[in-house]
């Protein structure tokens, strides 16, 4: 997938996504000789038009790029001033840009994001032979981040990971959770060793603070009046439709859990006189703050098959 970030203030950017390189290259050329010729024809409004650029250079610049060398390619960009009364009030400059990559636009998101911050403390020396640092490479994303700890021992044996970062209670510091990493290895024959490292660091970010849980409320509630009326063989089976209804793989609700209520046990017995349950958690801080519990109610038809009378949040 190839993505085309525009940008025209650090809070106004946009992203657009392609799955041929050259629509893309289109779009960028065609967006670039569009806002060139309309500043340039409003002379009132707007001075100082200038850009490097021309629409042959940038299409013959972005024909040529190697996507695979880097993460994203040269800003193309055009400055311009805004004017009021034939006075300069502002310097503005709008910019695109692009980026491969396989299936993975959190990936980015994240990096272009202007609050992302990326720091390397690695030399090509220390690629070679027993290395311990600690704080090798750090990613700072807002109140979050991730610290890649370079570690090889005698033997050759090494022990590398990157790590979860949180801002301390005081909002002054960051701290490491050395009880939640992924583990990863620099190859130091590889002459982008640092673009890579930089890519696993965002992936590790992404997923150990669950950056790709695109989950809201709203989902919930439109899974659980979906599901209403279904009938289930199994546990096993209600967890799959739910997995898919809600766009998500397992891995990204390492916490989530469903099973039988100990009330069923007394509803077999003929002791109550209810509906089934399930109880179901997504785990804690998913779609609000604390555990996200539910409880599934359910009859029994003739074939034994679970049909879902309602769901419940705890």
């Amino acid at each position: 997938m190839y993505y085309v970030i525009v940008q025209s203030s650090q809070y106004n950017k946009h992203t657009f996504s392609f799955e041929k390189k050259k629509d893309a290259i289109d779009f960028v050329a065609d967006q670039f000789e569009i806002r060139l010729k309309l500043f340039s024809e409003k002379k009132d409004e707007i001075c100082n038009v200038f850009s490097k650029w021309t629409y042959a250079s940038l299409l013959d610049y972005l024909q040529k790029h190697n996507f695979k060398e880097r993460v994203t390619t040269d800003k193309i960009v055009i400055n311009y001033g805004l004017k009021k009364d034939q006075k300069l009030v502002a310097n503005r400059e709008i910019s695109w840009y692009m980026s491969h990559e396989k299936g993975n636009s959190d990936v980015v998101n994240l990096m272009t994001d202007p609050e992302y911050e990326f720091e390397c403390n690695i030399s090509e020396e220390m690629l070679s032979g027993e290395v311990t640092l600690p704080g090798a490479a750090y990613i700072w994303f807002n109140d979050i981040g991730v610290e890649f700890e370079f570690c090889i021992i005698e033997n050759g044996e090494n022990y590398s990971a990157i790590y979860r970062m949180d801002m301390n209670k005081a909002g002054d510091d960051f701290e490491t959770d050395h009880d939640e990493f992924c583990h990863y290895e620099i190859d130091p024959t590889d002459p982008e060793w640092k673009t890579n490292l930089e890519i696993a660091m965002c992936k590790t970010l992404i997923g150990l603070h669950r950056l790709d849980l695109h989950l809201k409320e709203k989902d919930i509630w439109r899974m659980s009046s979906k599901i209403v009326g279904m009938r289930f063989s199994s546990i096993e089976e209600m967890k799959e439709w739910i997995f898919k209804e809600l766009n998500l793989k397992e891995y990204q609700l390492p916490d989530f859990a469903i099973g039988e209520s100990s009330i069923n046990d007394e509803i077999r017995e003929g002791k109550a006189n209810v509906d089934y349950v399930l109880n179901m958690t997504l785990g804690k801080d998913i779609v609000t703050p604390g555990y996200n519990d539910y409880s599934i109610m359910y009859l029994l038809d003739n074939n034994n098959k679970m049909i879902v009378t309602s769901v419940l949040c705890d």
